[in-house]
């Protein structure tokens, strides 16, 4: 994945590839590991014969569930090590750490379980059938506002289809059923289906996006720990930190202005502009959200799992100086118009 920076004058713009750009080390990490792991492989054999699952709570909390017959044992993610007599800081130590940030992408994870790709850099996953759902739903109010009786009977259709590849053209086809003409409704199904398709990938980039808020608690709880250690008074690092702290929300600010020009761009085919124009202007936010996704998504994945009170010190410097780097590249939190 290319990232374009800012272009000198009369020269073409360098371009970074988010994975050699100052490569990312997690805590722990040793020189020749390949972290994170495809699996949580734990290497605990009694880990694996346990009837143990890891999810959320209803408050959202991460927790490990034990199930022993009908009863169910709920213990905090934080003390699950204790429970299952894993050491601090050993390889099964540092899995139970990437938990919290692979649950962003699934319900329930069991001991052997993949991670999910796009914590190891795979590209995001296209877009699921609820998002293209959700998307649909926008685009529906889309039908009612501009585009008439033939509009309306297009949506009445897509309402009785299930979500999947040929939802329009089997509401097509149940239009011309009920007499419209075939000219007039396919070109504007073609229209909108191209229109719901990049506003569903902008959901999917949006939802497999890094965790920014997680990343910007990480940084100032490291922060106020490193803060309560007196001999750290006029500390480099701490420095640094303050520095970091001041400026991480700026990857977040940027994919939430994204969301809100798609919107927009939305409210705009709504009241009359060109479908083209506002599909056009959904992919580039789609390629936008999708690359300060990738460039961000390894650092603010490895800053989760820092524990200020264990972590060694050249972890955390090593994370501080590779997210101050990236709140550098300023072409990266751009909003495409």
């Amino acid at each position: 994945m290319r990232i374009m920076t800012e272009p000198d004058s009369g020269s073409p713009p360098p371009l970074l590839d988010a994975y050699a750009f100052d490569p990312v080390r997690f805590p722990g990490q040793a020189e020749d590991e390949e972290w994170p792991p495809p699996n949580f492989d734990f290497q605990a054999p009694w880990v694996h014969r346990m009837p143990i699952r890891f999810e959320r709570d209803d408050g959202g909390e991460v927790v490990m569930v034990h199930v022993l017959d009908h009863m169910r044992m709920v213990s905090d993610i934080a003390s699950a090590h204790v429970t299952l007599d894993i050491p601090v800081g050993s390889r099964d130590y540092r899995l139970l750490r990437l938990i919290p940030a692979a649950l962003r992408f699934t319900a329930i994870i069991k001991p052997g379980d993949p991670l999910p790709g796009v914590l190891r850099g795979e590209p995001p996953p296209p877009a699921s059938d609820d998002q293209e759902k959700r998307a649909w739903s926008v685009i529906m109010d889309l039908l009612s506002a501009r585009t008439g009786e033939a509009g309306r009977a297009l949506r009445n259709a897509m309402n009785r289809m299930p979500p999947g590849p040929h939802m329009f053209e089997r509401a097509v086809a149940e239009c011309v059923g009920q007499g419209f003409s075939l000219d007039r409704i396919a070109p504007l199904a073609k229209k909108l289906h191209r229109l719901a398709n990049a506003h569903a990938r902008l959901i999917a980039a949006e939802a497999s996006g890094p965790d920014f808020a997680g990343l910007e608690r990480a940084v100032s709880e490291t922060h106020r720990m490193m803060l309560r250690d007196r001999r750290r008074s006029g500390d480099l690092l701490l420095n640094a930190l303050a520095k970091l702290e001041s400026a991480v929300a700026r990857p977040r600010e940027a994919a939430d202005a994204i969301v809100r020009m798609g919107r927009m761009n939305i409210d705009a085919a709504i009241s009359g502009r060109d479908f083209m124009a506002v599909t056009e202007s959904q992919e580039r936010l789609n390629h936008a959200m999708t690359e300060l996704g990738v460039f961000w998504q390894r650092c603010a994945t490895a800053w989760q799992t820092v524990e200020p009170d264990r972590t060694e010190r050249k972890d955390v410097e090593s994370l501080t100086r590779n997210a101050i780097r990236r709140l550098k590249i300023d072409s990266l939190y751009r909003v495409p118009t």
